[in-house]
């Protein structure tokens, strides 16, 4: 197992680890949401990793070079840091 940055050839598959994650929690479906059709919904921002990547930093588990889980630190005062505190 490694982890290391993302880089773009990664952002598909940590797209769909991403949206899967929250499909399986049940996010969407207490939205009113399909991930797989909205074109508007959370999942759009979810597979935005490169908008991710762009802010803050993207990190991936790789496993015999496939990537099996993912990690994103947003920077502070930027868009993904909706929820963080004052010196986070």
């Amino acid at each position: 197992m490694q982890v290391t940055t993302a880089s773009e050839e990664h952002y598909a598959r940590i797209a769909d680890i991403c949206v899967d994650a929250y499909d399986s929690a049940g996010y969407f479906a207490g939205w009113g949401e399909d991930p797989h059709v909205d074109t508007d919904g959370y999942a759009v921002e979810l597979r935005d990793v490169a908008g991710r990547a762009a802010e803050g930093i993207v990190l991936v588990a790789l496993d015999d070079d496939v990537v099996v889980g993912t990690l994103s630190i947003a920077s502070p005062g930027t868009a993904h840091a909706e929820i963080a505190r004052p010196g986070e």
